[in-house]
């Protein structure tokens, strides 16, 4: 009995120092997974422990495993949500750079929202876009707003609505649902109102969970989306896969449907996000499918009807990228102004810290032509910023992010106020 008891005593620590051990080398939403395992094994362990040999030591074993579990949990997430600091983003960004080459470790721009020009009535009008219709779905908060231009004086926005945190109590995948609101804004007057607003409906069966992320984009009379689909079994394995789609007049979805990649780019991971669309200077609807490198290319039909995938990804350009790309994703669609093209992209480091960068390509030839200085919006952890707009007649971008998954913003910002930062 005794030797039976201390061999339980050294299983039981040895488990608990890897719960510990994996708690520091990972993040939360990323490695949950491999700490879960581990504590139920523990916790698993230690019932046998309490059934079969001694059962009041088990009993406190498995409390104190679950104390320490949820400690280390809470403090974790207390790391990752304290304000971004430069001196965080030096240990977490893995970015190797050229002395001639500027490094986002070396400067970060704080509090860019203090740059907003915006209206109070119209930044609220557009935090409002679905409040009422999600009030009876309890658990969803709204986060990652995307929008472009109709007209002149009208606007399309979609706000992804969640039904999950990034915090200790943070579900498997396969719980999370998106619920996405989309709503036409008349922008002619000072004060904007809302025209109507419905809740997106995929006319997918495989579509179980809802669009991740709409990115929307006007082309050739148009509005285009570009997004992804969590949860598709491919080859036994779940996936996060790219979809594509259009919008009727009525804002239904049609012509949609996933994106095949081809092997030699394809994630390790099976996971595909984050691509983008723009519209070139011969007026051709492109994707950035990667910044470092840089790869770019068009989306066309499949014809393997005998494939879940009705379209497919076909490179047309790859470049070298800075050594400042490393790590590089991209948030919003590409913007035209004048003869290029504007994205915002961001890095994301170890601990879900979010920095965001303006990156300019030529239309023509797709060249990296300026990126700016890094910047984040309200030191925030999480800001993930999918909405970016240019407006002509004042020379100013409307930007709309998520803040920590839980709620959005609206800015608007001058055009110089870019220029200002930008480094070539």
């Amino acid at each position: 009995m005794k030797r039976d008891i201390i061999l339980f005593v050294i299983v039981y620590v040895i488990l608990l120092l890897l719960v510990i051990y994996y708690n520091k080398k990972h993040t939360l939403v990323k490695n949950d997974n491999y700490e879960m395992m581990i504590v139920k094994t523990v916790l698993f362990l230690y019932l046998l422990f309490l059934v079969i040999i001694k059962i009041k030591l088990g009993f406190v074993l498995m409390i104190i495993t679950v104390v320490v579990y949820c400690y280390l949990q809470s403090k974790k997430y207390e790391k990752m949500t304290i304000n971004i600091s430069s001196d965080l983003i030096k240990s977490d960004v893995e970015i190797k750079t050229d002395e001639s080459i500027y490094d986002p470790t070396d400067e970060i721009i704080n509090n860019f929202s203090s740059n907003d020009i915006m209206d109070v009535d119209n930044k609220n009008l557009l935090k409002s876009i679905g409040v009422k219709m999600m009030k009876n779905e309890t658990c969803f908060t709204p986060c990652n707003p995307s929008f472009c231009l109709i007209n002149d004086n009208e606007m399309i926005v979609n706000v992804r609505y969640i039904n999950y945190r990034k915090c200790p109590c943070f579900h498997n995948d396969t719980d999370i649902r998106t619920i996405d609101i989309i709503a036409n804004i008349n922008i002619q007057n000072k004060k904007w109102k809302i025209i109507n607003e419905k809740r997106l409906e995929n006319n997918k069966k495989y579509n179980v969970s809802g669009n991740e992320d709409i990115r929307l984009i006007k082309y050739k009379n148009d509005i285009y989306y570009i997004s992804c689909t969590p949860n598709i079994i491919i080859n036994n394995m779940y996936n996060v896969v790219i979809e594509i789609g259009n919008l009727t007049p009525n804002n239904e979805i049609y012509n949609n449907g996933l994106v095949k990649i081809e092997k030699e780019y394809k994630n390790k991971n099976n996971n595909e996000k984050n691509w983008v669309y723009f519209i070139d200077a011969n007026n051709e609807l492109k994707v950035v499918y990667k910044w470092d490198p840089l790869i770019i290319g068009n989306i066309k039909e499949n014809n393997d009807k005998t494939e879940i995938y009705e379209y497919k990804f076909k490179k047309t350009h790859l470049f070298n990228s800075p050594s400042f790309f490393k790590g590089l994703r991209g948030s919003s669609n590409g913007v035209n102004v004048n003869d290029k093209i504007w994205f915002i992209c961001h890095h994301k480091t170890e601990f879900a810290i979010y920095s965001h960068t303006v990156i300019i390509l030529d239309s023509k030839n797709y060249k990296i032509i300026n990126y700016s200085k890094t910047f984040n919006f309200e030191n925030i952890n999480i800001e993930f910023c999918i909405g970016f707009m240019y407006n002509r007649k004042d020379n100013t971008f409307l930007l709309g992010y998520g803040i920590n998954d839980v709620s959005t913003n609206y800015i608007i910002v001058k055009k110089n106020v870019f220029d200002n930062m930008m480094l070539l």
